[in-house]
């Protein structure tokens, strides 16, 4: 049985990603079920699709998550 070919979009060439390694963020994703509070980015990974993804800890969880940019925002005010 031969597979067929998925389509992968990249972002752009000037698409860059919106929060840097150590910045403050909250997740913003019912989907994601996490003890409430602040967030710190770890990493900055590759897109998965069209969405830029990041590796993120909450100090009161003893592992580290990876979502889309789009589940985060900015705890600056």
């Amino acid at each position: 049985m031969a597979r067929t070919p998925v389509a992968r979009t990249l972002p752009t060439q000037g698409e860059t990603h919106r929060f840097r390694i150590g910045q403050s963020v909250r997740v913003d994703s019912p989907q994601i079920q996490q003890k409430p509070g602040v967030c710190r980015v770890t990493a900055r990974l590759p897109p998965v699709g069209t969405h830029l993804q990041y590796r993120i800890r909450n100090e009161s969880e003893a592992f580290e998550r990876v979502v889309s940019e789009h589940e985060l925002s900015s705890t600056d005010a």
